[in-house]
């Protein structure tokens, strides 16, 4: 059975929220993550992105990728073992072949692996 990383999505929402007028906690929950489930993965979801860039100029990491994210959307495996591996807040921007993340370790790794998210996740999960 893999380890999962607990999730630090509350901890993360609950300081940005902070810095934000007119948004709940609750709000930020349901409107800036894919999934609203609490120890759950950190995937943005558009409206979270802009939050986080626009409104919070949290410093992001654009990293090109290999195969296609309609490829990567449609493969659940994958997105499953980002939800349990990735630690940090992601993106997957429309229309482009990348992936952001909210985090410099992570973008480091997902780095030397050339973008290669699934290579990336094979050696991530033997890890655990």
């Amino acid at each position: 059975m893999a380890k999962k990383f607990p999730s630090n999505k509350i901890e993360i929402t609950q300081s940005l929220v902070k810095h934000l007028d007119h948004i709940t906690e609750e709000e930020a929950l349901s409107t800036w993550w894919r999934n609203t489930r609490i120890h759950s993965g950190l995937r943005l979801t558009e409206e979270g992105y802009n939050t986080f860039v626009q409104k919070l100029f949290v410093k992001r990491y654009t990293i090109s990728i290999e195969e296609s994210v309609k490829a990567i959307k449609h493969n659940p495996r994958l997105l499953l073992q980002l939800d349990h591996y990735i630690t940090c807040p992601y993106y997957f921007p429309p229309r482009k072949q990348a992936i952001v993340l909210f985090g410099e370790q992570e973008a480091n790794m997902v780095s030397l692996y050339n973008g290669d998210i699934q290579l990336y996740m094979k050696n991530t999960n033997a890890w655990f």
